[in-house]
């Protein structure tokens, strides 16, 4: 699904208009950004938990020019799926 398909489906089942929709997601993926690039855990009771998790510096191998390069550490971002994400995916 794309987003323009995704805030139809929003705002349809809000009521509001599809730019004010997508006024609001744009909003709020802007604050989960914000959150984890001050490197705060967000996490939502049942849907689960955005949080940053530190990568060590590796060596990493090009198959195409055969060099070995070093990717330095860095902070990836990482979800984690609560158990009612989890039920609802998986509904056994």
């Amino acid at each position: 699904m794309k987003k323009a398909e995704f805030v139809a489906r929003i705002a349809e089942q809000t009521g509001c208009t599809k730019k004010h929709t997508e006024e609001m997601l744009n909003a709020f993926l802007e604050g989960i950004g914000d959150v984890l690039a001050e490197g705060e855990k967000l996490n939502f009771v049942g849907f689960g938990v955005f949080e940053t998790r530190q990568r060590e510096e590796r060596n990493v191998h090009s198959l195409k020019t055969g060099h070995t390069d070093v990717l330095p550490a860095a902070s990836v971002p990482v979800f984690r799926p609560g158990k009612g994400l989890k039920e609802k995916v998986n509904p056994d």
